[in-house]
């Protein structure tokens, strides 16, 4: 669990660092700040949206092989081997 926190801190201040870079933005500046945390409330808005949609794509997939008519797996990659 630990080590996922660390993951997602260190994503979202890459995230924050290369919103800094992009706009130029000198955060000293109380107009640049605004600006700033304007496009990270952005971007996390964004990247919960795309995580919702991606799940819920993820959720309708179907993920267990096919049954034959016998109750078997169905599986395509069976090869016989000739002796």
């Amino acid at each position: 669990m630990g080590k996922l926190v660390v993951f997602i801190i260190i994503f979202l201040l890459i995230g924050a660092f290369f919103i800094i870079s992009q706009q130029n933005l000198d955060i000293k500046k109380k107009v640049d700040q605004q600006t700033f945390f304007k496009s990270f409330s952005s971007w996390l808005g964004q990247l919960g949206n795309n995580t919702i949609h991606l799940t819920a794509s993820a959720v309708k997939l179907e993920w267990l092989p096919e049954k034959n008519s016998t109750g078997t797996e169905n599986n395509s990659n069976n090869s016989t081997n000739p002796k």
